[in-house]
């Protein structure tokens, strides 16, 4: 179901909406190309986000950088990035591990003292 979630969140945002499911629990969707729809790019994100998905964690954070989806929210960006490291995709973790550092100028361990 996350991988669902962060599918969708994907597919939204790369302009592709689902047209159906085959009536099962599983993500076999089929798209059709229109403009992306951030909004609801975010809302799927978020689900995958708060159940862990690194890569939808990722992606949110963006959308709070950048306001696409949701209102523009460092603070928001930061707490999902720093969900990201703690997953167990390497990739992932070091993805977000240079994103903190972007925003803050500041190591990651820096930033996790700083705000312990």
């Amino acid at each position: 179901e996350v991988n669902d979630q962060n599918i969708l969140g994907c597919a939204y945002s790369d302009g592709y909406v689902p047209l159906e499911r085959n009536g099962t629990d599983t993500c076999e969707v089929f798209y059709s190309l229109e403009l992306p729809d951030y909004t609801k790019s975010a809302y799927w994100h978020k689900m995958a986000a708060d159940n862990g998905k690194q890569h939808s964690q990722i992606h949110l954070a963006d959308y709070y950088l950048e306001g696409k989806g949701v209102e523009k929210d460092i603070n928001q960006a930061l707490l999902y990035l720093v969900k990201a490291t703690q997953g167990n995709d390497e990739y992932w973790c070091n993805s977000a591990k240079n994103k903190i550092k972007d925003i803050t100028g500041m190591s990651y361990e820096q930033f996790v003292l700083k705000h312990s």
